[in-house]
């Protein structure tokens, strides 16, 4: 069972990172829209991976792909 949450706590970082690169597209073509859309679903997105963190145990993992990004572009 623990293999099979860690395979989609995993498996979320490719529809997350197709998603950044989506907003980023969106928001160079100024289609607010389908920014705030793409960034609707990163957050649902984090919020699983999050929980799925948690389940599983893995407190180091417990951040969503976004608040990693953030802070490697803010640091």
């Amino acid at each position: 069972m623990a293999n099979a949450q860690f395979d989609l706590y995993a498996g979320l970082f490719d529809p997350i990172v197709v998603l950044a690169q989506e907003r980023l597209r969106a928001g160079r073509a100024s289609e607010l829209s389908r920014s705030k859309e793409t960034e609707r679903m990163l957050t649902e997105l984090g919020v699983e991976q999050r929980a799925i963190a948690r389940l599983l145990g893995l407190h180091a993992c417990d951040v969503d792909f976004q608040h990693v990004l953030i802070s490697s572009l803010s640091g």
